[in-house]
């Protein structure tokens, strides 16, 4: 089931020709390329969570509190060999803002899969020495209501 402006579009074409010549709706072609390839395709409604509402935390705030808890620069977590500090980062990061292993990763100068790796090894490991002060760090971010 294609999108409702997608889907629509057709009545669009029989009984309002001034949208469809505004451009709003894109041209004819562009208009077929869509239904093609939506043709098929189940469209949820639903907005991803991380689209929902606005984050409170920013990469910034996260970057600032992470280094200063680790006595490091900010620079220093986007290093190649960055250790425990640049774990805390990640795993914040992922936790308190809406975005993607990619896009977290790419913040931090590595690939999704480890962003992955970091947050799974961090939730099994409470233990770990580092997560209380993860924790402590956390307590001083603003953080979205849920």
């Amino acid at each position: 089931m294609a999108q409702p402006l997608v889907r629509d579009a057709g009545q669009f074409q029989q009984g309002n020709v001034e949208l469809e010549k505004s451009g709003l709706l894109g041209d004819r072609e562009f208009r077929r390329r869509i239904q093609e390839m939506l043709e098929g395709r189940e469209i949820p409604d639903q907005i991803p969570l991380r689209y929902r509402r606005p984050m409170e935390t920013e990469m910034g705030q996260i970057r600032r509190k992470v280094a200063k808890e680790w006595r490091v620069p900010e620079e220093a977590l986007a290093k190649r060999r960055a250790g425990d500090e640049k774990k805390a980062a990640i795993y914040l990061a992922k936790k308190l803002i809406r975005l993607g292993g990619r896009e977290v990763g790419a913040a931090f100068g590595v690939k999704a899969a480890q962003v992955s790796h970091v947050i799974r090894a961090i939730d099994n490991a409470p233990t770990w020495p580092p997560a209380h002060r993860i924790e402590g760090v956390r307590g001083q971010l603003p953080q979205a209501s849920t």
